[in-house]
C-alpha cells in the first residue's frame, strides 16, 4: 500500500465518529434508569453465552487474520461473517429497510480519479447483507460524509471532484453535496462547487436536507428543499463542529458550536424561528456535548468529553451521563430497544466494540474473532417499525400515494387523515357525516375516499367534494387517469371517470348476487374480480353462500365463477395483478386464494387461523400482504395460532416469507408502497403501523 493510501485509510478511520450514521429505536420510556445506561465496569462471567446475540444487526469494518473487510452479526451463536475482502471498504451503514449496505471502498486505479489524489479515492457500493449483489453507486469520488434517504432510494454525499483546485498542494479546499439514486442514476448536484459543503443530513421525511458549509474562518447551517432550492441558513457565523441531527418531528435541528461570537455549545435551531422551542436547561457536560441522534422518544444521545450522555430534550427526565467507561468511548449508539449503548473503545491496543448491559453494571465486549473495528452501524431489531395510534375507532382502509410522501386513512370515527408516510405525522384531517367504506389515490395529488357516493379528498380546505352519487361498495382503480370500476347498489358494476363525472357503459347486472361488495382489476381494466352473497335459493332466503367470479373488462360480461372457496364463508377482500394473470381472494375462515385468472384454475391456497381482512399485491406482481386477525371462523390450523398480523406472501408459490407481528387489535387493512420498501396497516383500536420490507424477506 503506498503512502497516498495508507495517509487516505487513516483520514476515513479517524473521521468514522463524525459521520457514523444510526438508525437505532426509541427508548423505553418506562424507566429513566433503563433507559440511561451507565458502563462503570466489566462483568465477564455475565455476559450471554454468545456475545453476538441481540435482535439487532450490526455491520462493522474491521480485519480478521489480518484480512481487512465488512461485516455482519451472526445468527444466534454464529460469529462475525464476512461481506467484502477490501482492503479499504470503511463506513458501513444500514439501509433504512436493511435490504442494503453502503460503505466507503478506495478504487484508485479507477479510470475517473485522475490525479490519484488523496480525495479521488473513496466511492460508494452497495452490496446485500448476504454478501452478494456488489455494484457501485456514485460515478463520482466521495469526501467521506454521506447518509441514506429515509425512504432507501437515494444517498446524499459530499464530493470535491469538480473543482479542480482540489488537485493542487494546498489539499481540499471545496466540496459540494450531491444526491443520487442508489442504482447510480440521477446524479444531482445541490450547492456550488466553490464552497465547503459537507456533512449532509436528511429531515426524517425527507423533504429537506441540512449541511454544513464553512469558508473565511466559520461555518453555516444551511437547510434547503431534497431538490436543493429554497435554501436559508439557520446559523451563521459560527464554528460548527458536529454534522446537523434532526428531531423526529424535522421541526429543530441539534449542532455543537465552538467559541465565537456567544454561539459556544449545543445549539437547537428550528426551520420556522417563529416557533422556536425553550432552549432546554444542561449540565456543564452535556452543555459542551456532540448530538449524535434524536430519538422519537424525544431522547438525545450526546457524545461527551467524559463519555457521553442521554438529554431529554422535553425536560420529563434529568439529563442522564454515561461516564467514564473503559478506555475512551468512541462512536456511541443507542441500541434497538433504547436501553443500551454500543460504542468502539480502544483495549490492548485494538478497537473493540462493545455494548453496555442494560442494567448499567457492565458491558459486553462483541468483538469476538475481529480486530481493529474502525466503524460500525447498528440496524434496531424493529427493521424500521413505526406505529401511532391514527383514529379513535376501527382503520377501514388504507392508501399510500404514488409519490410515496402521503398515506392516507379511513375509519368508523368517520374522519379521513393525511400523514406523511416515513414520519406518520398527520398533515391534513377531513370530518364526514357518512359511513366510510374505503380510500385511495388517481395520482400523487388525487385522493378520495367512498362510501355513499365517491368524494375527492381536499385535505387544504378540508373539504370533500361529491363526484359519484350512488352507493360504492368498493372500486377498482385502473391506470387511465381519474379512472375506476366501482362495485354499486343495484349489484352492477360500473365504470366511470371521476374527474369528468361522466359514466361509460354500464355492466349487465351481475347474476346470482344478492350483494356485491368487492371488486379488484387489471391496471388496464380488462379482467376484474369480484366477491358477493347470493341465496342458496328462494325458499330458504336467510341461507347465503358467498362466491368469486372473473369479469371481461372489455366486453362488460360475467366471465366464470372460481372454484375453491368454501361457500359458507365471507370473502373480505379481492385483488389483482397488474397484468390480470393472477387473482387473489381474502376470506374470513383464513384462506388466502390464488388463481390464474386466464384458466380459472386454483394455483395455491394458503390457510392460516383467523380471518383474512385485506389484501395488498406488489406492483411487480410477485408479492401480497395479507391483513389477519385473530377472530376464529374456522377449523384451527395446527401449528398455526390466529394472530393479529400482517403476513407477507411469495404469489408465485403461495410460500409465507414473513409475519408483521405488533398490531394488539385485529389487523383490518394494510397497503403497499409502489415501489414496495414500506406497508402501512391498521387495526380495530384505530392504531397504524409502517413496515420496512426488505427486498429480500427471511422465512419465518
Amino acid at each position: 500500500m503506498n503512502v497516498r493510501k495508507k495517509l487516505a485509510v487513516l483520514v476515513v478511520a479517524s473521521w468514522c465518529g463524525f459521520v457514523s450514521a444510526t438508525h437505532a429505536g426509541p427508548p423505553d420510556r418506562t424507566s429513566p434508569n433503563d433507559a440511561t445506561p451507565v458502563v462503570p465496569g466489566v462483568s465477564r462471567a455475565a455476559e450471554p453465552s454468545s456475545p453476538l446475540r441481540s435482535a439487532d444487526r450490526i455491520v462493522v469494518a474491521a480485519s480478521r487474520n489480518g484480512k481487512n473487510g465488512l461485516f455482519v452479526s451472526g445468527d444466534d451463536d454464529e460469529d462475525w461473517r464476512r461481506l467484502t475482502s477490501g482492503p479499504q471498504d470503511l463506513v458501513p451503514r444500514w439501509s433504512p429497510g436493511g435490504d442494503r449496505i453502503a460503505f466507503l471502498t478506495a478504487r484508485a486505479t479507477d479510470a475517473a480519479v485522475q490525479p490519484p489524489d488523496l480525495a479521488f479515492h473513496w466511492f460508494l457500493e452497495t452490496v446485500r447483507p448476504d454478501g452478494t449483489e456488489r455494484a457501485r453507486v456514485t460515478p463520482v469520488p466521495v469526501s467521506l460524509s454521506y447518509e441514506w434517504s429515509p425512504d432507501g432510494a437515494q444517498l446524499v454525499f459530499a464530493s470535491s471532484h469538480e473543482d479542480e483546485r482540489n488537485r493542487g498542494i494546498d489539499g481540499i479546499v471545496s466540496s459540494a453535496i450531491h444526491v443520487v439514486d442508489i442504482d447510480g442514476e440521477n446524479l444531482h448536484r445541490l450547492t456550488e462547487v466553490t464552497g465547503m459543503a459537507r456533512s449532509p443530513a436528511w429531515s426524517p421525511d425527507g423533504r429537506h436536507l441540512g449541511w454544513i458549509e464553512s469558508g473565511g474562518g466559520s461555518s453555516e447551517l444551511v437547510v434547503a428543499d431534497a431538490d436543493g432550492t429554497s435554501r436559508r441558513a439557520l446559523i451563521r457565523n459560527a464554528l460548527i463542529e458536529s454534522p446537523p441531527v434532526w428531531s423526529p418531528d424535522g421541526k429543530r435541528i441539534a449542532v455543537l458550536c465552538r467559541a465565537r461570537q456567544n454561539n459556544e455549545g449545543l445549539r437547537f435551531v428550528t426551520l420556522d424561528s417563529e416557533t422556536a422551542p425553550d432552549e432546554p436547561t444542561l449540565a456543564e457536560d452535556a452543555a459542551t456535548g456532540r448530538p449524535i441522534q434524536w430519538t422519537e422518544a424525544g431522547f438525545l444521545l450526546l457524545k461527551t468529553k467524559t463519555g457521553c450522555a442521554v438529554l431529554d430534550v422535553r425536560g420529563e427526565i434529568p439529563t442522564a451521563t454515561l461516564a467514564n467507561p473503559p478506555g475512551r468511548m468512541l462512536d456511541p449508539q443507542l441500541t434497538g430497544a433504547g436501553t443500551g449503548i454500543y460504542f468502539r473503545s480502544i483495549r490492548n491496543g485494538r478497537l473493540h466494540l462493545l455494548r453496555s448491559s442494560t442494567d448499567g453494571r457492565r458491558h459486553v465486549d462483541l468483538t469476538g474473532s475481529l480486530q481493529d473495528v474502525s466503524s460500525f452501524d447498528v440496524l434496531p431489531a424493529a427493521g424500521g417499525t413505526k406505529s401511532i395510534q391514527g383514529h379513535t375507532g376501527t382503520v377501514r382502509d388504507v392508501a399510500i400515494s404514488p409519490d410515496r410522501q402521503w398515506v392516507i386513512s379511513c375509519s368508523t370515527d368517520r374522519t379521513i387523515r393525511r400523514r406523511n408516510l416515513l414520519t406518520l405525522r398527520e398533515q391534513g384531517r377531513i370530518n364526514s357525516d357518512m359511513s366510510l367504506q374505503g380510500v385511495g389515490y388517481f395520482d400523487d395529488d388525487a385522493s378520495f375516499v367512498y362510501g355513499t357516493g365517491l368524494l375527492l379528498c381536499d385535505f387544504r380546505n378540508e373539504r370533500l367534494t361529491r363526484t359519484i352519487q350512488p352507493l360504492v361498495r368498493d372500486c377498482a382503480i385502473l391506470d387511465d387517469p381519474g379512472e375506476v370500476v366501482i362495485a354499486s347498489s343495484g349489484n352492477r358494476l360500473e365504470r366511470w371517470n371521476v374527474r369528468n363525472r361522466s359514466k361509460s357503459e354500464p355492466f349487465p347486472q351481475a347474476t346470482g348476487y344478492a350483494s356485491l361488495h368487492r371488486i379488484a382489476g387489471s391496471a388496464d381494466g380488462a379482467r376484474l374480480i369480484t366477491a358477493g352473497v347470493r341465496r342458496s335459493s328462494e325458499s330458504d332466503a336467510a341461507k347465503r353462500t358467498h362466491f368469486v367470479s372473473l369479469w371481461d373488462g372489455t366486453r362488460r360480461w360475467q366471465q366464470q365463477k372460481l372454484e375453491g372457496h368454501n361457500s359458507n364463508y365471507r370473502i373480505n377482500a379481492v385483488a389483482m395483478t397488474r397484468d390480470g394473470s393472477r387473482a387473489i381472494a381474502a376470506s374470513a375462515n383464513g384462506d388466502v386464494l390464488i388463481w390464474n385468472s386466464v384458466s380459472g384454475e386454483l394455483l395455491h391456497r394458503v390457510r392460516r387461523q383467523g380471518t383474512a381482512n385485506d389484501l395488498a399485491v406488489s406492483l411487480d406482481g410477485n408479492r401480497v400482504l395479507v391483513a389477519m386477525g385473530q377472530r376464529s371462523a374456522g377449523p384451527p390450523h395446527p401449528g398455526d395460532p390466529g394472530e393479529n398480523l400482517v403476513v407477507h406472501l411469495d404469489l408465485a408459490n403461495g410460500v409465507v416469507l414473513d409475519l408483521l407481528r405488533g398490531h394488539a387489535a385485529e389487523v383490518t387493512c394494510v397497503a403497499l408502497s409502489p415501489h414496495g420498501r414500506f406497508a402501512v396497516s391498521g387495526d380495530s383500536n384505530g392504531v397504524l403501523h409502517r413496515w420496512t420490507l426488505p427486498d429480500q424477506p427471511r422465512r419465518p
